[in-house]
Formats: structure tokens, sequence, C-alpha cells
């Protein structure tokens, strides 16, 4: 299964789902128990903007040194990645969410090394503004989970 995150602004957020049993045995009359799990991570971002950016809005969220695309092995559950982490951006949408302070993506599972390439996020406001966060630590994206992340600005 290709995967793939948002690497255009007006692309949709795309998770996909699937199912993989090692084994089946039908029986006449039962139906199949079917279990399905979701292929990608999801990322939420919340920005929380101080009294001295009052007045102005989030208006892009990108994440960057991730791998953008990859093939998801169904049968054991491996990603081989079809490209090399850079700082293409993955962009983030508030389509959907309770709020407009809220970004939300979601990314190829992975994990992320912080000596190698730091987990970048990146805010841009309506005041022209742009900040960009570092994230110091190891991390890993896994198949299914969605994590948070609020960003005080």
């Amino acid at each position: 299964m290709v995967l793939s995150a948002n690497t255009a602004k007006t692309s949709e957020p795309t998770d996909w789902l699937y199912n993989y049993q090692a084994s089946v045995t039908p029986a006449a009359g039962t139906p199949l128990p079917v279990s399905f799990h979701h292929a990608m991570s999801r990322l939420r971002v919340k920005v929380s903007l101080n009294d001295e950016l009052s007045g102005a809005t989030v208006t892009q969220v990108y994440i960057g040194n991730l791998h953008a695309g990859g093939t998801l092995n169904m049968a054991d559950g491996t990603i081989t990645y079809s490209s090399t982490p850079d700082y293409d951006p993955i962009y983030a949408t508030n389509k959907d969410e309770s709020a407009t302070n809220i970004y939300s993506a979601f990314l190829v599972p992975q994990t992320v090394t912080s000596s190698t390439s730091k987990l970048r996020i990146k805010v841009t406001l309506s005041n022209g503004k742009s900040y960009t966060y570092e994230y110091p630590h190891d991390f890993t994206f896994a198949i299914g989970p969605a994590y948070a992340i609020t960003l005080a600005l």
C-alpha cells in the first residue's frame, strides 16, 4: 500500500485503513471478523499566541525533516521509504478541526533521530512572521496513533 503525506497546500489529510489476518477459516453462515487499522500516523499541532502577537492568526503550519512517502507491507507492517527525510514541507490543515489554531497532518510512520535530523514544525502568521520549532529528542511516529503538540509563541 502506497502511503504519502500532504505535500501540497491544497491537499486534504489522508489516512488509509487496512486489514491483515494471517489465516482465516471461513465457516458457512458465519460472518468473518474484520479488524481495520490506521496505516498513517497523525500529528495535531495546537498554536497558542502570546499577548505580543494578539491580532495575528496562523496562516500555515508545516512539518519537515520527515519521509513524505513510503510503501506499507501489509503482511509484516514494515515500511519502505520512497524519499529521504528533508525539509520539503508536509502541510498541516485545520479543516475539520474544532478550533482555528489547531492544525493536523497524517504522516508516514517513521522514527526521527535527533542526532541526524530533528523534527521541525514551522508556523507562519498573518503578520508575516514565521517561527520554527525543532524537537530536540528522538521520536517515533508509529502506525496508527495520533500525537499532539502545543506550541506557545
